[in-house]
This record gives C-alpha cells, structure tokens and sequence, in this order.
C-alpha cells in the first residue's frame, strides 16, 4: 500500500511539468459530458499540485524515488496537467453511474498500463475505443482520453451500456447547461454543478422506498430550472468554499422575498460578543407564514397556541424574524467531593455551565408578554425584577424588539435582567447585518476547552484524540449567505488557518502528516 500511494505521489508531481496542453484537453475531455447528467465536478490537478509543493520541493521528492517508480509514471499514458471530469446519476430505483474523464498523453502505453491495473478484465472495443469491463467497473480509450465508469449496481453488461453512451455521446452538457458552462471554463482548484430538478426526482424516489418518509406536498417540479454551482480553492491561509443557488420560476414564486438581512437594531439588544461561536439568521415572516399556509402547517400551530390564546396569523405577526445565538464562554468549575474510601476531601475539574445568549426580534411586545405569562401560570417560569427565571438557570427579557433568554451561569443571568450585559459584537454585527444567515466558530479557541472539558471523554476517548483536537491547524471558520435577487442565493464558507503563511493546503496536508 505505501508503495502505491509513493507510486501517485510521484504520479501528480510529473503532472506539473506536462500543463502545456491542458486547456485543449479539457475542451476534447467536456465533449463526452452527458446532458442527462445530474452532477458534474471538475479537479484541476495541476493548479493544486502547484500550491501544495513548490518547484524545489518537486525535484526534492522526485530525487528520493526511484528510477523505476518515476519511470512507471512517466510511461503511463496518463496526463494528469489538465482538468479531470467527474459526473453521474443518481437515480435511487434505477441503476446509479458515475464516471471520470482523463486526457491521455500516450494510449500506447496506458493499454498496457491499464491491463496491469485490471488483470482479470475482459477486454473489448467500442466506436474506435478500446476497453476493459470487470464487474461494476470499465473504461475505454482512445488516443486522447480515457472514460471510466463504476455503478453501485447492475453488472458488466449495465458498466458496458453507459461507456457505449458517453462515447457515441451526441448532447454534451456543457452546451445545454449555461450556468455550468460558465464554471467550468473559469480557473478553480474544484468546481461542482449540480441540477437541483433532477437531484429532487431522484431523492422522491427515495422516498418512495422508506415507508412514512413521503412529504404531505411535495413537488418535484418546484424545482425545474433550478442549478446549484460551487467552487472550492486553496488559498494561503484559508480554505474557501463559494457557491450559488438559481432559483428556477416556481421555486422563485415559491419562495418570494423569504429570506433578509439581520437587523442592527435588534443585534444591539442581544447581549454577547460572539468571540466563542454564533449562529444568526432572519427571514420575512409574512413569507414564512405565507408558506407554512400553503404546506397546510398553520392547523396544527393554531391547535397548540389554543391554550395561549393566540393564533399563528398573531405570532407571526408580533415577529420580526431575526434570530441570534451567541456562546460567549464555556469553562470547567472546580468542585470539592468526599471520598468515603480515604475519608479526605479533594477537588476535580468538573463540566461547567455554558455562558449563552439567545435573541429573537419582536415587533409587537404584548402578544410575547402573553405567551410569557402564560408560562407563568403554568409555574413554569417565575417573575422576577427584569423579566423572568427558569429554575434560576436560564433569565428570559422582553424589551425593545428582543426576546432573550441566557443561561447558565447565575451571575450573568442577573447582570442580564439589570441591563448590564452589553451587547459587543463588533465586526461580527457587521457580517451579520450584511448576510440573511451566519454562522461563526472561534476554533482555535473553543476546540481546546471542548478537548480538555471532562464531558469530551464520552466522544474523545483517547489522549490521542483530544490532542489532535487540541492542535488541529485552523483558526475559523465562518459560513455566511443572503439573496443576492429574487431566486438567487449565494453562500460562502472560509476556514483560515493558524498558519497565514502558507496555503491550505499545504497545512493540510502537515496535519494529515501529524495525525499518521
């Protein structure tokens, strides 16, 4: 196995040397894409072969192989300069394929490579192509690419029909499909298609097998015309991840205005600082009812907000729709037990109660004090000076546009019903109120406390592991997305390194090293 793996290490390192071609080969390789693709992912090997390893640390490697490895790869037919093309169906009752184009240097030489891979193959021809089938795996090849293909069922014969379709392919996706055009002839490390109408027939029939997991409405039609792009690149000192959802016409309809920017007003009523991890979203909740309305959910709401009185049309109307939670600290407490053996005292690191906020945006403050003091006849909750307690762990307040809520720790829940817990999150507001979701988490701060807090046990078993956890590379990782327009939503997740020196990759790739 070590040997194989030294055998593609080499094997991607020869690629940075042959990338004269690649554009042309990426241009013949996209031809054999099918228009019935559901996804469609492109690797350019080259570009991150480029940002793991510099020039000298090539030659360094290439020079501690041996002749015979390098060889081997060299002769292997296989250009690995260009862009790699993965796609495939889903189809959960028919019979799922994916498939993988390669551009080829030398076809000469990769029959005799691919014979040695596939000893026991039965070899066969197909439209000028050359192949090789063995049971639920195949490829064919000419002179300038190698297609290969692997199905989760069916046989030789299923693999031997879809290669037989993508060479006599005559409807290349990539001339159908605009928006998937469009990625793959921009320059990224990976970049991935997918269409969302075909993914939802194929998840319908899935449901259609797991008895109880059908939708009261659905409709996969809501979907067509939908696509979804996304493009992940290794950058120095952080990993970023982009992506964009099209919204076709009945998916636009559907969802109207829905979603929006948190408000700056309500984020200064919710105290914290966010420093820790946060979570923070909003949405119109004239179009949340508007669709809760259409899946036939407001019957149930109205049954339960019976008992308070109200209806759903009521609640949603006293909402702004804007949601925050913050964890603004999480830390052991030292106890003192009794050991009845020794008959001493001692004192051990014990899990402490997290420091928390959570706020909702309110518009019309009685409907929540009625809601509240129902809870309050119920015994559920106790009036206090400020607002309410749960148990005296958890504080709750209903003031200017805020419902919150806070807990655990005692001393914070009072500082919150006397107003002097100050909302403090800085840059973070600013990235909320910009975005309709995001979510943040301080890993190289929190990560730490998870390992070394006395609960980790239960899931971090051995030192081993929670010292992985503790020097794990990354910094943060931030994910954030809104409407840009009526039916287009993008998103983007960034995870930065400790490290802003070298690219991500490359830190990776030290951190796989360490945990071996």
């Amino acid at each position: 196995m070590k040997k194989q793996l030294k055998t593609l290490s080499v094997a991607l390192t020869v690629a940075l040397g042959l990338g004269a071609c690649g554009g042309e080969k990426a241009l013949e390789s996209s031809t054999y894409i099918p228009a019935n693709a559901e996804v469609l992912m492109s690797v350019d090997l080259q570009r991150l072969i480029s940002k793991s390893m510099t020039a000298d640390q090539v030659l360094g490697y290439l020079k501690g192989q041996s002749n015979e490895d390098f060889e081997k790869v060299q002769q292997s037919g296989i250009d690995l300069s260009g862009e790699v093309f993965a796609f495939g169906q889903t189809g959960w009752q028919d019979q799922e394929s994916f498939s993988i184009i390669v551009p080829l240097n030398d076809s000469t030489n990769f029959r005799a490579f691919a014979q040695e891979y596939m000893k026991n193959a039965q070899g066969y021809s197909v439209d000028g192509f050359a192949g090789l089938v063995n049971g639920k795996q195949g490829m064919v090849w000419n002179d300038k690419v190698v297609l290969v293909n692997v199905t989760g069922k069916g046989d030789a014969a299923f693999v031997k029909s879809q290669l037989s379709a993508l060479v006599s392919n005559k409807t290349s996706l990539l001339k159908d499909k605009k928006k998937a055009k469009e990625l793959m002839a921009s320059k990224q490390d990976i970049a991935l298609w997918l269409d969302l109408a075909k993914m939802t027939e194929s998840a319908k029939s899935f449901q259609n097998m797991v008895p109880g997991a059908q939708l009261s409405k659905y409709d996969p039609a809501l979907y067509e015309g939908s696509e979804m792009t996304a493009t992940l690149n290794f950058e120095k000192g952080k990993v970023v991840l982009n992506s964009d959802t099209y919204g076709g016409k009945a998916l636009k309809q559907k969802l109207g205005n829905l979603s929006r920017e948190v408000d700056g007003k309500f984020i200064k009523e919710v105290p914290g600082t966010g420093e820790l991890a946060f979570l923070a979203f909003a949405v119109n909740p004239k179009e949340l009812y508007k669709l809760i309305e259409e899946e036939g959910g407001t019957d149930k709401l109205d049954e339960t907000l019976g008992a308070f009185e109200l209806t759903s049309e009521e609640v949603f109307k006293a909402i702004s729709g804007d949601f925050l939670i913050s964890l603004n600290a999480l830390e052991n407490e030292e106890k003192e037990t009794y050991d009845p053996i020794s008959g001493e005292f001692k004192k051990e690191q014990v899990p402490g109660n997290p420091q928390f906020s959570v706020g909702l945006g309110v518009k019309d403050a009685a409907v929540v004090d009625k809601v509240l003091k129902h809870f309050q006849n119920q015994g559920l909750i106790k009036e206090v000076e400020g607002g309410y307690t749960v148990m005296n762990m958890v504080s709750l307040t209903n003031k200017n546009g805020a419902l919150v809520a806070t807990g655990m720790n005692a001393e914070y829940n009072q500082k919150v019903l006397n107003g002097e817990a100050p909302s403090n999150f800085g840059s973070h507001a600013d990235l909320m109120e910009e975005n309709g979701s995001t979510f943040y988490v301080n890993l190289a701060t929190l990560l730490p406390m998870v390992a070394d807090h006395p609960a980790s046990g239960f899931v971090l078993k051995r030192e081993r592991d929670k010292e992985v956890v503790r020097n794990q590379p990354f910094q943060t990782f931030t994910s954030f997305s809104k409407e840009e327009k009526k039916g287009v939503y993008t998103g983007t997740i960034e995870l930065t390194c400790k490290d802003q020196g070298k690219n991500s990759l490359v830190v990776l790739q030290e951190w796989a090293k360490s945990m071996q």
